[in-house]
Order: C-alpha cells, then structure tokens, then sequence
C-alpha cells in the first residue's frame, strides 16, 4: 500500500482531506489565496523569478539542482489553472548534502519564510506503528483524534508550504527487511 491523499467536496467554505493510509480524515479551511491565474500576480511572477538567486544565498555548491528545482517550479506553476496537484521533487544525497535546507530555501523564496517548510523526519521510523507519529492512528486506535505531522504541516500552511519527507533512507533502521517492508508499505 501507499500513503493516498483525496480531497472531499467543498462546503462551508472548508475541504475534506482524506489521507487513506490509515483512514483518518481533516477539514481544512480553504485558502484565502485568489482561484484566478497566478501568473497574473505580480508580487508572485516577481519571487518566480528571484526564485533562483534567493535559493543560491542560502544553498552553496549546489547550483544544478538549484536550477533543475526551480525550472520544476515554474514549469508547474505555468500550468496552475488546469493542474491542480502538488509538485513533488525528489532529492536524494548522502547527510549532510543540503536537502532540507534546499526545502528552506525553497519555501523562502516562494513564501517569504523558511518556516513555510516542515521537515518531517522518518528517520526515527522503525516499525509500521511508528508513521502514526506522521499520517495519525487509525480510526479505533489509541491516538486516532491526536494531529500528525504530515497534517499539522497542511493546517499551519494552509496557502502552501513545502513539505520534506526527510531521511527516509534510514526506515526499518538497519534491518533491510523491515527496511523493504515498511516503504513497500508507504
């Protein structure tokens, strides 16, 4: 199984998130963004475009990827009105590389602050009952109604924000069985 994500209707100005792992759900206010192109907000086309030197302060040595991501970026938000999904980049590098603080920058540039980036650490993932401290308990179980951290990073942003799945790599521990299983799993 993967972890999957619905969005429900829209009623009382509010969305229905669904994150099918576990069956737990949220309803998150919508956000207070315009629904028009946002290629037509100048303030926005403006960070588009600085997007690169403001993610070259803060990164160092890392130039390439700097541009591949923010080609990535403005590529998705060239296609905002007709593709609403979330852009997913992938970064993969031994500790130490940069890849949260690429995350940081990212949602610096972007959003104004690196606090617009969570970074949601697998690393402490050993067994399958550890993601609820991530994706929540499922209904029934102990901690059903507590939030997550994949949720509670969708409600402080709710005008988006950067979410990185950090060291995951290092789930199930050094047992490459566990290891196997738990990312088949997720």
């Amino acid at each position: 199984g993967t972890v999957q994500l619905a969005m429900g209707p829209i009623s009382n100005n509010k969305v229905s998130l669904q994150v099918n792992a576990n069956g737990s759900s949220v309803e998150l206010p919508l956000s207070q963004a315009p629904s028009t192109d946002p290629l037509q907000d100048k303030e926005f086309v403006q960070k588009l475009k600085n997007l690169e030197t403001v993610m070259n302060s803060q990164i160092y040595g890392q130039a390439e990827a700097t541009e591949a991501i923010v080609k990535a970026v403005r590529s998705h938000q060239s296609t905002k009105l007709t593709n609403t999904r979330p852009l997913t980049i992938m970064l993969v590098g031994s500790t130490g590389t940069g890849k949260s603080e690429t995350a940081k920058a990212l949602a610096l540039g972007l959003y104004g602050s690196k606090e617009r980036a969570t970074i949601i650490p697998f690393g402490n993932v050993q067994f399958e009952g550890d993601f609820n401290i991530i994706f929540n308990s499922p209904r029934g179980y102990q901690g059903a109604n507590q939030i997550g951290l994949f949720e509670q990073a969708l409600i402080n942003n709710p005008n988006g924000g950067v979410i990185a799945l950090d060291e995951l790599s290092n789930v199930g521990g050094n047992d490459p069985v566990q290891k196997e299983k738990l990312l088949k799993k997720y």
